[in-house]
């Protein structure tokens, strides 16, 4: 299993788009930066409310936030990638007896989980910086959103991977 790549459809579309994603707002923000203003939002306080304006370098020091999630991707989808022993993802009872194609199979949920919640960040990221250089208002909803959007993904994919170790503890007849 060593160096196997993942390539599942939904895996590759992730990942392709937050590559597009992240390089989208680069391109779009060098392109409309002189249309932005002087003095936009630098602070948005509870409610998603501007309270407080700055120079409009504050875009940059976003998308810079936006590279540190990018390249936190980048990194922790390859060192997850090269993960190849069941023992480190299922445990030592149940790593011992998994196939090769079972800790694939465990560690595409795992890869799709991180890139679910980078492609929210950094969708979170554009959005806010649009907010900025349109100086909109984020709007009540932002808030809870953040944390339905994170909670959501994490919770979905926690139960996915969990029923799948059950149906692999099934298999092995492992149950307790």
């Amino acid at each position: 299993m060593r160096n196997q790549k993942m390539h599942s459809p939904l895996l590759r579309f992730f990942n392709c788009f937050i590559h597009v994603e992240m390089w989208g707002v680069v391109l779009l923000t060098i392109i409309f930066w002189s249309k932005i203003p002087a003095m936009v939002p630098q602070h948005f306080g509870s409610g998603g409310l501007i309270d407080s304006y700055g120079k409009k370098s504050v875009i940059v020091v976003m998308i810079i936030v936006c590279f540190f999630v990018y390249f936190m991707h980048l990194i922790l989808m390859y060192a997850i990638s090269k993960l190849n022993d069941g023992n480190q993802i299922y445990g030592p009872v149940l790593g011992k007896s998994v196939t090769d194609q079972e800790t694939k199979e465990g560690l595409e949920i795992i890869l799709k989980m991180l890139a679910c919640i980078d492609l929210f960040s950094i969708g979170l990221c554009i959005y806010i910086n649009f907010c900025i250089a349109t100086c909109q208002n984020l709007g009540r909803a932002f808030e809870p959103m953040i944390f339905i959007g994170f909670a959501g993904i994490t919770l979905y994919y926690i139960k996915c991977f969990l029923q799948y170790r059950k149906q692999l503890e099934r298999a092995y007849n492992m149950e307790k």
